[in-house]
């Protein structure tokens, strides 16, 4: 297969997946403010990283422009295309208050220029990172001449797309929509004396965000004992998992930032045990999970 016919096989293949991904935001379009973009084959471009992208929708925040984009390129790993989503934040006074948001910036793993080394390819120069590795958790790549960018990688090779989980899109549109309603609602929210249905409400629905972040960031992998959902139970345990608490909210007396640095991922077993008699340590259940773990090895 020659060179064009592959760039033209990936750029059909980012378009009918973008369109997939706006199946799933489409349907929450006018909640996010969302304006959805040219999905078609033309409108996936080159890039500066070896590779291509494609915006899928665009909104406003704060008066800036952000853009959600998919990419399948080498940018991380040199050789190999990885696919990752991003929200794009236009260059301006404000981005970085946009990015600092405290729900999710202990939770981010910062890129900067002097991450990055510039390749020269024929006529062409490149952009990718200096040390080439997987990326699990959240990034903010900063100090682009466009604008900063947060995403995710999925470190997907590009050789079967069939390999593809299906539930990628909706992963994606979940990823999207934790961001934008992370950004556009403030963490700190104020409520008159005597309004305790209306501080519920926003208690439950930061908790919601918060836990949503927490699993993406953790790749819904249970972070006591490895369980998998999606791969012990193929084709409906994606996208499930549970969030803990670190320190229990039962007893509480004041009111505590809901945040992801403050959860973990665990599965419904692990979880059981975490409230089990008493209320345990994460570490505390882990080291007893590799204890029986090894003795359930020993020959009888």
């Amino acid at each position: 297969m020659t060179a064009l016919a592959i760039e033209t096989r990936q750029k059909k293949w980012l378009s009918d997946l973008s369109t997939a991904i706006w199946k799933h935001l489409g349907t929450k379009q006018k909640y996010l403010r969302l304006k959805q973009a040219n999905l078609g084959q033309r409108s996936v471009k080159n890039t500066r990283t070896a590779g291509l992208y494609i915006v899928i929708a665009n909104t406003t925040q704060r008066g800036k422009r952000v853009e959600l984009e998919l990419w399948l390129d080498q940018y991380f790993r040199h050789g190999q295309l990885d696919l990752s989503y991003w929200l794009h934040f236009a260059n301006g006074k404000d981005r970085q208050a946009i990015l600092a948001k405290k729900h999710f910036s202990d939770d981010v793993v910062p890129i900067s220029d002097k991450h990055r080394r510039t390749e020269t390819i024929g006529r062409k120069a490149y952009v990718h990172l200096k040390d080439s590795q997987k990326y699990q958790e959240i990034i903010l790549d900063k100090g682009w001449r466009d604008g900063d960018y947060l995403g995710k990688v999925w470190n997907h090779q590009f050789k079967n797309t069939d390999t593809l989980s299906k539930k990628f899109p909706v992963d994606v549109a979940d990823f999207f929509e934790y961001i934008l309603t992370t950004i556009a609602q403030p963490l700190d929210v104020e409520v008159t004396e005597g309004k305790r249905v209306v501080r519920k409400i926003v208690q439950i629905e930061r908790k919601s965000k918060a836990a949503l972040a927490r699993k993406i960031a953790d790749n819904f992998t249970c972070k006591i004992c490895g369980f998998s959902f999606a791969t012990a139970y193929p084709g409906i345990g994606d996208g499930f998992a549970e969030a803990h608490h670190k320190v229990p909210l039962a007893g509480s007396i004041k009111e505590r930032d809901i945040s992801p640095k403050n959860l973990v991922t665990v599965c419904a077993n692990c979880h059981r045990m975490l409230h089990w008699g008493k209320n345990r340590s994460v570490n505390e259940v882990r080291v007893a999970f590799t204890k029986g773990k090894k003795s359930q090895r020993k020959p009888l």
